[in-house]
């Protein structure tokens, strides 16, 4: 099997259109792939999509599915944004959800004195975020993000699996900001991987930063892996793919990333729900 449930077009922050993603998703051989774009958010994010898209957005992949369904199995997916005491109340999730195959939970957002920040943005809003936000706390800061990861794993019931879990490392591929390596990020992680278990939610493999950034920060690390192993966390394939480009060359690099890491199978989704593909 060849899947990816985890892709972006134009109706959001990818480069490539809905019709380009699924023909180089053809051309790759996958067997199902799932357009997710990001939810629209009341907070002024230019990366969202927006309200007036919704309507088109859905039905664009309900013609698709029909022109393509010889060839690929196309799922119409959103990815939503959480926010802890408010859920996806910015996005209006509920406009969109009875249209939904499959749902992608993320966090992208710490709120801090009122001030939303974007903490997978650049490094200026991270540094801003941590340092008006959090007083310079690092550790203060990472705590709010698994805090919130954390709520959502256990209050959003309808996302079908949890985005990058480990997405606030992706200013921190070179360690400007905090060692990984340290007991209390450890401690952080091994306490989301008990809960995530706990709920028996799944995640995903998702090489995303690694492509915009030009690293090599995948999610999870391989260090937080081994955590969620133990916890009977389940895995599968997100490229977050924003353009053609990422959809073949990164599944090949994921697939390594995965072995690396000593993940055995991967799960995939189908007809609302997941099995395990060896």
């Amino acid at each position: 099997m060849k899947f990816s449930f985890h892709n972006h077009s134009v109706y959001s922050d990818g480069t490539s259109s809905i019709r380009e993603m699924l023909d180089e998703a053809v051309k790759g051989g996958f067997d199902y792939f799932a357009m997710t774009d990001h939810i629209h958010s009341d907070l002024g994010a230019d990366w969202t999509m927006s309200f007036e898209k919704y309507d088109e957005y859905l039905r664009d992949l309900a013609r698709y599915k029909k022109e393509y369904e010889d060839r690929l199995v196309i799922l119409t997916g959103i990815e939503a944004d959480w926010y802890i005491g408010k859920g996806t109340y910015f996005g209006r999730y509920e406009m969109l959800e009875d249209a939904l195959d499959i749902t992608v939970g993320s966090v992208h957002n710490i709120f801090a004195d009122g001030v939303c920040y974007v903490i997978d943005d650049t490094k200026e809003e991270f540094r801003a975020c941590l340092n008006e936000g959090f007083g310079g706390n690092i550790r203060d800061m990472v705590a709010c993000y698994y805090e919130i990861y954390g709520d959502m794993a256990e209050n959003f019931t309808k996302a079908d699996f949890l985005g990058h879990i480990d997405l606030i490392r992706k200013n921190n591929a070179d360690g400007e900001f905090y060692d990984e390596n340290e007991k209390w990020v450890k401690d952080l992680q091994k306490a989301l991987a008990k809960k995530m278990g706990r709920f028996e939610r799944v995640t995903e493999i998702n090489g995303g930063g690694a492509y915009r950034r030009n690293n090599d920060v995948y999610y999870p690390s391989m260090q937080f892996i081994e955590y969620l192993k133990e916890e009977g966390v389940r895995f599968t394939m997100g490229l977050d793919a924003h353009n053609t480009d990422m959809v073949n060359s990164y599944y090949d690099r994921s697939i390594e990333y995965m072995k690396n890491a000593g993940i055995e199978k991967l799960w995939y989704f189908d007809s609302g729900e997941w099995k395990e593909d060896k």
